[in-house]
């Protein structure tokens, strides 16, 4: 199986994008607790 380059970026920055939005909500549960 052929994986591209491009491909993998895509993946690589989805996952990125992905935790961001968790880190994010997680710091806005954060500050709302304290």
């Amino acid at each position: 199986m052929k994986v591209t380059k491009k491909y993998l970026m895509c993946e690589f920055w989805q996952q990125i994008n992905i935790n961001h939005k968790y880190i994010k909500t997680s710091i806005r549960i954060y500050v709302s607790f304290t």
